[in-house]
């Protein structure tokens, strides 16, 4: 889990081919996702690949893709909350 500059906390959930983010407030409450528009750019096997997300739940973001979830690999969110700027979070979910 990641606080990003928005006031969202954000953890990322990769598995082959799938990308799931999960919003919260700095206290850890659910943040609704509605309106949040984000997209992931997945680093694996050297290769990039950008997976627009969209909103599969309250808190919850999903996007789909073709790269393989192995350790090493990482993972560039761009989130903008309804009406804010976007901001970048980097990550590494397998590591």
């Amino acid at each position: 889990m990641q606080h990003l500059g928005n006031n969202a906390h954000v953890e990322v959930v990769a598995r082959d081919g799938s990308i799931l983010i999960y919003l919260f407030t700095p206290e850890n409450i659910p943040l609704p996702a509605e309106g949040v528009k984000a997209t992931a750019t997945v680093l694996s096997d050297g290769k990039p690949e950008t997976i627009p997300l969209q909103v599969t739940g309250n808190n919850v973001m999903q996007g789909t893709g073709t790269f393989r979830a192995q350790p090493g690999m990482k993972v560039v969110l761009s989130i903008a909350l309804p009406g804010g700027r976007p901001v970048q979070g980097r990550f590494t979910p397998l590591d």
